[in-house]
C-alpha cells in the first residue's frame, strides 16, 4: 500500500515538475530571441499540461500576459507572429490582448480623437478574439476575452455568461469567475447571490465553495449599488482567512465605510496590508489608488499625520521597478515610480512609550542625483507619450520639458509637439493659450539673446548661432499670431467667464501685448489676419516627425 502511495506521489511530482519547466521567463527569452516556433511550442505544451490537469488556469494566464506586455520586443513579436501565421489561435489571442492593453493606454488621452482610435483598435480585438474562440474555446486567455465581452457582436461567439458556464463546468477557476462579475453587477441582490452560489458549486470541496462564494459576493458588492448586497458582504468580510481576499477587503472598506466610522485598528490593518501584502503587477496598480484614499481617510477621521502615501510608494518602489523592466510603458507603474527616490524621504522615530511615528524630511540631492531626476523626467514623459500618443497633455508636457532645458539648439524643438497638443485637444482654447505662452517664452529667450553684447556673443558660439539661424517672423511672430487668432475665435464658443478665456491681466497681459504688436505689424504674417478658421487650423504632425525634433 505504501509503495502505491509513493508511486502516486512520484507521478504527481513529475507532472508538476514538467509543468513548472515552462515559465514566463522562458517565454520572455524566446520573445527576445524572436523564436516564433519555440514560443508556439512552449504555449502548446503548457496548454496540453493544463488540459491534463497538470497546470492551473492562472499559470496559463501568466504565460500569455508575458506576450501582452508593453515591452517593444513583445509588442513587435506578437504583431509579426500574427502576420507570419494569421490562422494561429495563439498568435491571434496574444495580439488581441496586446492591442487591448494598448487601446486602454490610448484612451488615457481622454478626448474624442483618442476614443476614435481606441474604438478602431477594439474592432480589431473583437475579430481576433472571435477567430481564436472558434479555433480554441478551451484556451483560458481566449475564454477570458469572451467573458470580458471582447468578442461581442461576432456571429457564433457565445455571450459572456454562456462562455463562463462552459469553462466552469469543465475546469472551474476563480479567474474566470472574477472576469465574469462585471456582467452581473447591475442585477438584483437575489440574482447576484444566486449567481455566486451556483458558480461556487462548480468547485470540488465544500471549503473551496465557501471561499469562492465569499469572494464572489465581496467583489460584486464593491461595484454593485445594492445596499442589501453590501450588508451581506459586511457580514462575510472577516469570515474566512483567504489571502486572495485582501484586496477585495481593502476595496470594500475604502469604498463603503464613511470616514468617521473607521477605527484606528482598521486603519492600522489596512496600512499593513498595503505595505506588505504579496501582490502581482495589476494588484499593485490598484493598491496605489487604495493607498492614496486610505491616507486621506486617516487624516480626515483621526487627524493622522503619517505621510502614508509616500511611505507606500517608497515601500513598493523596488517591486514596481522590477515590473517596469518587463512592461516599460505601463502608465500605472510610471505613476507609482515617478520621482519617488528624488522627493522627500520618510523618517521613522520611536518615542519613550515605544510608539512609532513617521514624517517627511528633505532629500538633499547631489549633482548626480539631480541629473538622474531630470533624466527620469524626460524618459517618463516620452514613455507616457508613446503609450498614449493622442494625449494633448503628454504632447504639451514633452514640449515644455524641451523648452526648459535652456539650450539654444532646443528652443524650437517642441514646436510640432505643441501643435499636436492643440490638434488632439477637446479644449482648444486652453491648448491655444498654452501655445501662446510657449511662443512668448521663445520670444523672451530671443530678446534676451539679442541684448547680449557682441563681445559676450563672441564667447558664446551657441547663442550666436541661435541668433543667426532664428527667423523671428517664421518661428515666433507668425506662429504666435496664428495661435492668438484661433484662440479668439475659439473663445466665442465658450461660456461667458470660462477660465480658459479670461482676460489676461498684469504682467502677463503686458508681456503678450509686447509680442502681439510686432506680430500684427509683421508683413510676413499679414495673410493670417484675413484667413478663415479652417485655413488657420493645424494638421497633426506625424509621431516620428514630432518626436525626432524633440531629440
Amino acid at each position: 500500500m505504501r509503495s502505491i502511495f509513493f508511486l502516486t506521489c512520484a507521478v504527481l511530482w513529475a507532472s508538476l515538475c514538467n509543468a513548472q519547466d515552462i515559465t514566463p521567463s522562458k517565454v520572455r527569452a524566446a520573445i527576445i530571441a524572436r523564436d516564433f516556433e519555440k514560443v508556439d511550442h512552449l504555449l502548446e505544451t503548457a496548454q496540453a499540461d493544463y488540459l491534463a490537469g497538470n497546470r492551473d488556469a492562472d499559470n496559463i494566464r501568466a504565460l500569455y500576459i508575458t506576450l501582452s506586455r508593453s515591452h517593444p520586443a513583445a509588442v513587435q513579436f506578437v504583431s509579426d507572429w500574427l502576420e507570419k501565421d494569421p490562422e494561429n489561435h495563439k498568435a491571434q489571442i496574444s495580439r488581441a490582448w496586446s492591442l487591448y492593453n494598448a487601446a486602454n493606454y490610448v484612451q488615457w488621452g481622454r478626448n474624442t480623437y483618442s476614443n476614435e482610435v481606441a474604438h478602431h483598435m477594439h474592432r480589431q480585438i473583437f475579430d481576433l478574439v472571435a477567430a481564436a474562440y472558434r479555433s480554441s474555446p478551451d484556451l483560458i486567455p481566449v475564454s477570458d476575452a469572451v467573458v470580458r465581452e471582447l468578442g461581442r457582436n461576432n456571429f457564433g461567439i457565445p455571450s459572456s455568461l454562456e462562455a463562463f458556464d462552459l469553462v466552469m463546468k469543465e475546469r472551474p477557476n476563480w479567474g474566470t469567475l472574477q472576469r465574469t462579475l462585471p456582467t452581473v453587477y447591475h442585477l438584483s441582490f437575489e440574482m447576484i447571490m444566486s449567481f455566486c452560489k451556483s458558480a461556487s458549486e462548480n468547485f470540488p470541496t465544500r471549503y473551496m465553495q465557501r471561499i469562492i462564494e465569499n469572494r464572489c459576493i465581496l467583489q460584486a458588492a464593491n461595484q454593485s449599488k445594492s445596499s442589501d448586497l453590501r450588508a451581506e458582504a459586511t457580514k462575510l468580510l472577516w469570515k474566512i482567512e483567504d489571502p486572495a481576499l485582501v484586496m477585495d477587503q481593502l476595496d470594500f472598506l475604502i469604498r463603503t465605510k464613511t470616514y468617521q466610522d473607521w477605527t484606528k485598528k482598521e486603519i492600522a490593518w489596512a496600512k499593513a496590508q498595503l505595505l506588505t501584502a504579496p501582490v502581482d503587477q495589476f494588484e499593485l496598480a490598484h493598491f496605489r489608488f487604495l493607498a492614496e484614499r486610505l491616507a486621506f481617510i486617516a487624516r480626515t477621521s483621526h487627524g493622522d499625520r503619517d505621510p502614508f502615501f509616500e511611505r507606500f510608494r517608497w515601500a513598493r518602489l523596488d517591486q514596481a521597478k522590477v515590473f517596469l523592466d518587463h512592461d516599460p510603458y505601463n502608465l500605472d507603474l510610471l505613476e507609482l515610480i515617478d520621482g519617488v527616490e528624488f522627493g522627500q524621504k520618510v523618517a521613522t522615530e520611536t518615542d519613550a512609550d515605544n510608539q512609532t511615528s513617521h514624517h517627511l524630511v528633505p532629500n538633499h540631492l547631489t549633482k548626480e542625483q539631480r541629473h538622474a531626476r531630470d533624466s527620469q523626467n524626460d524618459d517618463f514623459a516620452m514613455r507616457r507619450l508613446r503609450a498614449s500618443p493622442y494625449s494633448p497633455y503628454h504632447w504639451a508636457k514633452v514640449a515644455t520639458i524641451v523648452s526648459k532645458r535652456n539650450i539654444p539648439e532646443s528652443t524650437f524643438s517642441g514646436d510640432l509637439a505643441m501643435r499636436n497638443s492643440i490638434v488632439f485637444s477637446d479644449d482648444p482654447a486652453a491648448s491655444l493659450l498654452q501655445m501662446m505662452r510657449y511662443k512668448l517664452n521663445q520670444y523672451q529667450t530671443y530678446s534676451k539673446a539679442s541684448d547680449i553684447s557682441a563681445e559676450d556673443l563672441a564667447r558664446l558660439p551657441n547663442w550666436r548661432r541661435f541668433l543667426q539661424q532664428t527667423n523671428l517672423a517664421d518661428q515666433i511672430l507668425c506662429p504666435y499670431l496664428r495661435a492668438y487668432l484661433l484662440y479668439q475665435a475659439s473663445c466665442e464658443h465658450y461660456s461667458p467667464g470660462a477660465e480658459q478665456c479670461r482676460e489676461l491681466r498684469g504682467e502677463e497681459a503686458t508681456a503678450h501685448a509686447s509680442l502681439r504688436e510686432p506680430a500684427n505689424n509683421e508683413p510676413a504674417c499679414a495673410g493670417y489676419l484675413n484667413a478663415s478658421i479652417e485655413e488657420l487650423w493645424y494638421d497633426p504632425a506625424s509621431f516620428a516627425e514630432a518626436t525626432e525634433q524633440l531629440e
